[in-house]
């Protein structure tokens, strides 16, 4: 490995927040600055530091791991970043050195995910916000396609803030917003999504007001005690169900509605890897 012993990790950046990255054989990635260092975390010891980056990092992602190699395609510990001004770069870890070297303009990049793909696993898709997906091919740096995903009932443009893949069905992929989840059915490596998805809104009006009047009056809520386990228990299930089960309906009808849960709480979707959806 070409180590660089003269960069001394120090303090992080609010930007590095959500640039961090953990891969099976426990290397521990994570942005520093404008630096990525790459540590064991059983030992703590730092194994690498990466630098070329004159803005913050905002984004890394290691590659996945695979377990039939090639002369061809031979096994390296690959790395994605991005920066808060829409560089993203790939690296070779153990050489600590740029393979290739891409953007789409300066909008930030709110999240990265390696496509699962049996003909081309080196493909890479990225949310810009708001709402622009990218499918890159990170081995020649070239743009597969580029796809906006229009709110047709708001007028405010929604920020999606994650991106996951169906782990049996390719095609499909989730797209977490501020206010809604995407649900895309038509994901390709070769041609152009259709821009169509599935949108499932989530309000939480009525949930604010109810907090707002908890809190003027304390003993409102059962005699002033505080709600039992079983109480919180049932509330956690039932938001659960209503996000896992929820059905699609416009905004006038989030508005509307009594039963309501706060998308606001959700900060991170995941697929089940061992169960077919």
């Amino acid at each position: 490995m070409n180590l660089i012993p003269r960069i001394i990790p120090g303090a992080l950046n609010n930007a590095n927040k959500d640039a961090i990255d953990w891969n099976h054989h426990g290397h521990l990635a994570y942005g520093c600055q404008s630096t990525i260092v790459v540590l064991d975390s059983q030992s703590f010891r730092v194994l690498q530091c990466m630098e070329k980056y004159h803005d913050l990092i905002t984004k890394v992602k290691w590659f996945p791991d695979y377990f039939y190699h090639n002369l061809e395609d031979s096994y390296s510990l690959k790395l994605a970043s991005a920066d808060s001004n829409g560089n993203i770069l790939i690296w070779d870890v153990y050489k600590s050195s740029v393979q290739c070297e891409f953007r789409d303009g300066n909008k930030p990049i709110t999240d990265m995910l390696w496509y699962a793909c049996d003909n081309n696993p080196q493909l890479l898709l990225v949310v810009h916000s708001p709402n622009i997906v990218i499918l890159w091919n990170t081995q020649t740096g070239t743009k597969i396609w580029r796809i906006v995903y229009d709110q047709e009932r708001q007028k405010d443009v929604e920020t999606f803030q994650q991106i996951i893949q169906d782990p049996f069905n390719h095609q499909r992929a989730i797209l977490l917003g501020q206010s809604s989840l995407a649900f895309i059915e038509d994901f390709s490596p070769i041609n152009t999504p259709s821009g169509q998805n599935r949108r499932f809104y989530i309000s939480n009006t009525n949930n604010n007001n109810n907090n707002n009047g908890n809190k003027a009056n304390p003993s409102s809520n059962n005699n002033g005690r505080t709600p039992s386990i079983s109480s919180t228990s049932s509330q956690l299930t039932t938001r659960l169900k209503t996000i896992i089960e929820g059905t699609e309906h416009s905004k006038q009808d989030d508005q509307s509605s009594s039963s309501v849960v706060s998308l606001n709480d959700c900060i991170q979707i995941l697929f089940h890897p061992m169960h077919r959806h």
